[in-house]
């Protein structure tokens, strides 16, 4: 690949001077890559921003700035992203506050993504650990890349784990939004399913994602054991949600318009027109389109469909 590849990465941060500095510690570790760190603070209270900035005057590697008004995780990564960088990157990343990422991390992403010319991203597993237990958290995961329409509905990929190229980066600054229907990753999960590729790696974690209790996104609970995911399907039947994937689905359509890939314009058109009756209802809630890896979670996407939810 001659000269190591170019990659930004960026971390959104708030409250977590606990262990933001393994972390940093982490990135600027990884092996066959030039990496800059770009970090976004999010008006933390607890001296993350001074442990930040004394990393920074330490290695120019890294820069970092705080937002003027609390914004929320994915507007902070998001508006990192939609920043016009002095010089293109090759590839770009996302990162987390208190993980710790393997040095091979990124060289791997690369190895995976080179030679792609259309935009691209790249995801692996992830293991969680809480000191006393570590599990895969995508264990369950693995037969719905068969079925890449389901992101539409449901979203299974880490952004801690993504990497993409700069083809993708293009395409996502061409079609800024200011309103994301998703958090920042599933976003650009999507923009890029329906844009370009994505490469699962699904069989490899090379990050370890420390569950705290605090997490924006932590553990997959996909499972009947998970009180808090069964609350969250309840909910999601009685009230239509203000992320619908109809509602995800229509800005796809209006943003990117013929870039979709057929099959994704296919279930968009599902998604968007799907209300329009009864029998409409009942062939969406039958596709295969939004498959899922459990019975309850295929059971709560055919009554969201029948009832009008999404």
């Amino acid at each position: 690949m001659g000269a190591k590849p170019q990659i930004l990465v960026m971390m959104a941060t708030y409250n977590g001077a606990a262990y933001v500095e393994e972390q940093v510690a982490s990135i600027l570790s990884q092996e066959g890559v030039e990496v800059t760190l770009r970090v976004c603070d999010d008006q933390s209270t607890d001296g993350t921003l001074a442990i930040l900035e004394k990393l920074a005057a330490q290695d120019d590697r890294m820069t970092v700035t705080r937002n003027a008004t609390n914004k929320g995780v994915g507007m902070n990564f998001m508006q990192m992203v939609y920043e016009r960088h002095a010089a293109p990157f090759d590839y770009y990343a996302f990162a987390d506050q208190d993980d710790v990422w393997l040095p091979e991390k990124l060289i791997r992403a690369v190895s995976k993504l080179d030679g792609i010319a259309e935009p691209a991203l790249y995801y692996s597993d992830v293991h969680d650990f809480d000191g006393a237990r570590e599990w895969s958290e995508l264990a369950s995961y693995g037969k719905v890349v068969a079925h890449p329409t389901t992101l539409l509905v449901r979203s299974w990929a880490s952004g801690c784990t993504m990497v993409y190229n700069h083809a993708l980066q293009e395409v996502l600054c061409r079609h800024e939004v200011s309103e994301f229907p998703r958090i920042h990753d599933v976003w650009v999960h999507l923009v890029a399913r329906c844009c370009g590729q994505v490469v699962e790696d699904l069989g490899h974690s090379f990050i370890r994602r420390r569950i705290s209790g605090r997490n924006v996104v932590g553990e997959l609970t996909d499972h009947h054991q998970s009180l808090a995911e069964a609350g969250k399907d309840l909910s999601n039947i009685r009230h239509e949600s203000a992320h619908a994937p109809s509602r995800v689905a229509t800005q796809l359509r209006e943003e990117f318009g013929d870039e979709v890939s057929p099959a994704f314009r296919r279930s968009i058109h599902t998604l968007t027109t799907y209300r329009a009756s009864l029998a409409s209802r009942i062939r969406a809630a039958m596709t295969f389109d939004f498959w899922q890896p459990t019975l309850r979670g295929r059971l709560v996407v055919r009554l969201c469909f029948l009832l009008g939810r999404y």
